[in-house]
């Protein structure tokens, strides 16, 4: 029987690298026939950041010199956009505070060395009043809003103060416990919501992470405290729905649907956060409901019950394996593991495109409705991603900054 296990763990590292060489020969293509039709911007997870950041992992671990030929030119022109071209967006996902994370860890894990604190300098008033602005419109969001300048600053006590403190001043304050009310979607209404790219499990894994800095150490526990308080009094019966906790909020609405496995919205985003906000304040009681919440969604392997139609890190199986990985590394439990194997392999069975790149296509939905597939290249719902997902499988440096990039590490 071990020896079955064994052989079968040589063959998923082998079809993982294959598809990792298949993934990058396919985006240094498109780079070189100036096809990557959905990067925008120069973010980390829709823009080209995002792609520099996982082919720079790549090619430190392997050779494959035309390739990165063209690599290296794609990253001397990310950088000439960033340097000579006004940045219109901004946001961690699209724009400079994007591009800039990239740049941070490519330097942390020694891939460059680049001093690009010029270009942040020369931003910081532009970066600073977006993010008042942001928070003065209730846009506290991850991917587009405040919290994801906040969450690039994080070792910058003038941001980390004046987050904290505007955090503070736009919460609704009852029952003991912190919430915000913020646009829960393009065209669509204010109400509250607890998931993590977009809402308060997002905050909760700031505050986990600025935690130990000491700046406003009490109001950092107070808001802490206080929205892990509110997200917990989400909780559904996970007997009756299948999961743990609803999409956004109870508050929306009467009606409760089973919320997706995946980062981005539901169980194990939320759950991400409660494991930060345990470890951060060594509070058993919600690290003990993390782990609750991941056992339990170890069990949730079926796609249509898991909400699951493609593979990328935002809401496909690649994310849920990225996901079962990073409390696999905090753990040691190997059930988290198994978990992660099991999403990797549906994740190199989502390959099956002929005329998608690398056999990948993206999933789009209006409303919950399919509207079409289309390819994507970017790391946040394509093949960098889930290329960048893989190689995190035999990378450990690759790995910290993939859960780096996710707010996870």
């Amino acid at each position: 029987m071990e020896r079955a296990i064994t052989t079968w763990q040589m063959d998923r590292a082998y079809f993982i690298e294959e598809k990792l060489h298949e993934i990058t020969r396919t985006i240094c293509q498109h780079i070189d026939d100036k096809r990557l039709e959905d990067i925008c911007g120069t973010g980390l997870y829709c823009g080209s950041g995002g792609v520099v950041l996982f082919l720079s992992h790549y090619f430190r671990k392997y050779t494959a010199k035309i390739s990165a030929d063209i690599y290296e030119k794609y990253f001397y022109q990310f950088i000439e956009n960033l340097t000579d071209e006004p940045q219109v967006s901004l946001t961690y996902c699209n724009g400079l505070v994007g591009a800039l994370e990239a740049l941070k860890m490519m330097n942390a894990s020694s891939l460059i060395e680049l001093d690009y604190s010029e270009i942040e300098a020369s931003y910081d008033t532009e970066m600073w009043s977006w993010m008042s602005y942001c928070f003065a419109n209730q846009n506290y969001d991850f991917l587009h809003g405040a919290l994801g300048v906040a969450m690039h600053f994080k070792d910058n006590p003038r941001y980390i103060e004046n987050t904290l403190l505007r955090l503070e001043e736009t919460a609704v304050k009852n029952d003991g416990k912190r919430k915000w009310i913020s646009r829960l979607g393009q065209n669509q209404p204010y109400g509250y919501n607890i998931c993590l790219s977009h809402g308060m499990s997002g905050m909760i894994i700031y505050l986990s992470q600025v935690y130990q800095s000491g700046v406003m150490a009490e109001l950092n526990k107070q808001l802490l405290e206080k929205a892990v308080c509110y997200v917990l009094s989400q909780e559904i019966d996970h007997t009756q729905y299948g999961c743990y906790f609803p999409s956004q909020s109870l508050e929306n609405g009467d009606f409760i649907s089973r919320s997706r496995l995946a980062w981005c919205y539901g169980d194990l985003g939320v759950a991400a956060a409660l494991w930060q906000a345990g470890k951060a304040t060594a509070n058993d009681l919600w690290s003990n409901k993390a782990l609750e919440v991941y056992r339990f969604s170890t069990g949730r392997k079926d796609l249509q019950n898991a909400i699951v139609h493609d593979a990328g890190l935002c809401h496909g199986t690649a994310g849920i394996a990225m996901m079962f990985a990073y409390m696999y590394r905090e753990t040691s439990d190997v059930e988290f593991k198994n978990a992660r194997d099991y999403w990797i392999d549906q994740t190199l069975d989502m390959s099956r495109f002929i005329d998608g790149p690398a056999g990948y296509k993206q999933f789009i939905a209006n409303n919950g409705k399919h509207v079409e597939w289309k390819n994507s290249y970017s790391l946040l719902e394509g093949i960098a991603g889930i290329g960048f997902m893989l190689l995190s499988i035999l990378d450990v440096s690759a790995e910290q900054d993939l859960l780096s990039s996710f707010a996870l590490y």
